[in-house]
């Protein structure tokens, strides 16, 4: 339930800004298209750096690593939520996604390593349905936040979601052993 609540979380500080693109267009005096930039950025730095940074911190312990990027992904969404231009605001979602592209995958190899085989396919739904029930649950409270407090809220609301979540983390997960080195990112060819 640890690594659930932290991919929700992640999956919240993620998907939200989805739902706050006219009040940061609004805010920051770009169109609504340029604000969509956010959504594209993010996805892609995720997609671009996600091996690169896994295979590079794959000696480093699992709790600790989760933990870790659990924190500085909040600290990007509070950076976002600070942001006094779009600039810095794109800056802050493109750091963000960079922890982003270290703690799902991990999270994800980590449910593998806690759980029974008999049990993995489960353990597996719960961890990857903290990436999904953001589109249900985040988004749509992200934009309420949005119409009563500002983008800026919603943006700090996921912070603090994702701070908490990094401590349910360091409280309840176990020590988890590093998998085998597979190569380095050379194995991902």
């Amino acid at each position: 339930m640890a690594l659930a609540l932290a991919t929700f979380a992640i999956g919240t500080g993620t998907f939200i800004v989805t739902g706050i693109l006219g009040g940061v267009a609004e805010d920051l005096s770009v169109p609504v298209g340029t604000a969509g930039h956010l959504v594209t950025v993010f996805a892609v730095t995720f997609a671009l750096v996600s091996p690169v940074l896994v295979a590079a911190t794959g000696r480093v312990a699992r709790r600790r690593l989760l933990v870790a990027t659990l924190v500085l992904f909040a600290a990007a969404s509070a950076a976002a939520a600070a942001a006094t231009t779009f600039l810095l605001l794109l800056l802050a979602r493109v750091t963000a996604a960079g922890f982003a592209a270290i703690c799902t995958p991990v999270a994800l190899v980590t449910t593998a390593r806690l759980t029974p085989p008999d049990h993995e396919g489960r353990a597996h739904s719960v961890t990857i349905g903290g990436i999904s029930v953001p589109w249900v649950v985040g988004v749509p409270l992200g934009a309420v936040i949005v119409d009563w407090f500002g983008w800026r809220a919603s943006s700090a609301l996921a912070a603090a979601l994702v701070l908490i979540a990094a401590g349910g983390v360091r409280l309840l997960l176990p020590a988890v052993s590093n998998p085998a080195p597979a190569g380095g990112l050379a194995s991902f060819a």
